[in-house]
């Protein structure tokens, strides 16, 4: 097991170099470092500046739903030095985060700070040895146990930094940990907890966090039933949804109830899915992915034969298969993406027999097909909502031929009309710019006219009950 790096001794060395540049470059890289562990999502940028009064030492950015997102970091020697002068005032508008070096062991001095910078309530002052206690917490979980604990330090931690107010010294750090371990216990020490966030984060960090908490209780409840939308408006972030998803989908005291795993889908999309794959290889979707399929949009779905993807056994129900949303149906993998540049398809021309085809077409409008017969070949397409499917088995039965169709445009009855699926069986994908999940699982099975997907396997990846 390798050596947890120790941010307090690495500033404790650099701080006694004898070049002054050393002593900068070394006390912000073990800074740096720590704050990388602490929130290994956020970009930190380095100042020319060190020590400085109004200029940062550093700057910690991130992405929020796509928008870019910074804080500024100046560094102190401990917590002592930010009560001398005016920095409380000064910098109370930048909503700044002032981190002492060393450990403040003066309760008086420690005080003092808390005082000033109430004149500052958007301002978070702590210390490195705190944020170091916050990186370093691990719940013990016996080995062979398939729970893992609430991940709720686990979205303090990841939290902190972006959007922490208030003081927080070493002790207080402490005192969160031991509160945060404790918290799911009981709805009183989980209040408890609540309460802390709320004097420690900002609104809007603090709303995030009271989501994902509520998120954990209402997952654990053993009656629920059907649940009010969450807060769209708090939705989580990408670093909070790697710590949250795969614990809820991996511990198996939390709900399959389908209403649950809507509203927790109702705080993302298939696009930030994908964006989160690696955290999520290995777990079964199924509980999140079917009770999303019609209000996740997807661009693209390809079939391939399973055994085409080495090294991974086929399993049922959704999963993560290189870094796409996958599930295994029958001999076919399904790969479904919200970007159509991830699924180029198979760069080969194909097509299927009508013969073979025409019965898959049953749950769908079909809007054009592609015949080509070995005598002629004839497009048949329809005006907007008109299924021409009757047309085609009409020509089909007055014209001899041994018709292939290369390409179909098909959407099920209760789609939009705007929501026109592709089916292109050279590639073996079906395309539109956006359609929901379970259209494309539905398109899809016309791709496997050689071995048609069995209908019970389509309503587990749908969460359609079967009567």
């Amino acid at each position: 097991m390798s050596e947890i790096f120790d941010s307090v001794a690495a500033v404790r060395e650099a701080m006694s170099a004898s070049r002054e540049g050393d002593v900068v470059q070394g006390v912000k890289s073990a800074v740096a470092a720590e704050l990388t562990m602490l929130d290994p999502d956020a970009n930190i940028v380095f100042t020319d500046y060190f020590n400085h009064s109004y200029v940062p030492d550093m700057v910690i950015q991130w992405r929020d739903s796509g928008k870019k997102r910074e804080r500024r970091i100046y560094l102190r020697n401990s917590l002592g030095s930010m009560a001398m002068g005016d920095q409380a005032e000064a910098l109370a508008g930048l909503e700044p985060v002032m981190l002492g070096l060393r450990t403040e062991d003066e309760k008086e001095l420690i005080e003092e700070v808390r005082d000033q910078f109430k004149e500052a309530p958007r301002a978070f002052v702590t210390e490195l040895s705190a944020v170091a206690d916050l990186t370093r917490v691990a719940v013990e979980v016996p080995s062979t146990s398939t729970v893992r604990k609430a991940p709720i330090l686990d979205l303090v931690r990841g939290s902190i930094v972006r959007g922490g107010r208030g003081v927080l010294a070493e002790e207080d750090s402490r005192a969160l940990v031991e509160s945060g371990n404790d918290s799911t216990d009981s709805a009183e020490a989980m209040m408890a907890f609540q309460t802390q966030i709320d004097q420690l984060f900002l609104a809007p960090a603090a709303s995030r966090l009271h989501e994902a908490i509520r998120l954990i209780r209402l997952g654990l409840e053993t009656d629920l039933g059907d649940i009010e939308a969450l807060d769209e408006d708090a939705g989580l972030s990408d670093s909070e949804l790697r710590v949250l998803l795969p614990y809820l989908l991996a511990d198996e005291r939390v709900t399959k109830n389908r209403s649950y795993w809507a509203a927790v889908g109702g705080l993302m999309d298939l696009g930030r899915l994908e964006s989160i794959a690696d955290d999520l290889a290995g777990l079964d979707l199924t509980p999140l992915v079917s009770a999303n399929v019609e209000r996740w949009g997807a661009s693209r779905a390809q079939l391939t034969f399973a055994e085409e993807i080495e090294g991974v056994a086929p399993s049922s129900g959704w999963r993560i298969k290189a870094r796409l949303l996958a599930a295994d149906v029958g001999p076919w993998t399904m790969f479904l993406t919200a970007d159509q540049r991830r699924l180029k398809g198979r760069d080969a021309r194909g097509a299927a027999r009508w013969d073979n085809l025409f019965p898959l077409f049953d749950s769908l409008i079909v809007g054009a097909v592609q015949l080509q017969g070995l005598s002629r070949s004839v497009r048949v397409e329809g005006e907007k909502s008109a299924n021409v499917f009757e047309d085609v088995l009409s020509i089909r039965n007055t014209i001899q031929d041994d018709f292939h169709v290369p390409s179909a445009t098909v959407r099920r009855e209760y789609d939009e009309e705007n929501v026109a699926i592709v089916v292109d069986f050279g590639a073996m994908t079906a395309s539109a710019p956006n359609a929901p999940v379970a259209s494309f699982v539905e398109a899809t099975r016309l791709l496997a006219f050689q071995s048609p997907l069995a209908r019970e396997d389509i309503d587990l990846l749908t969460g359609r009950e079967r009567s």
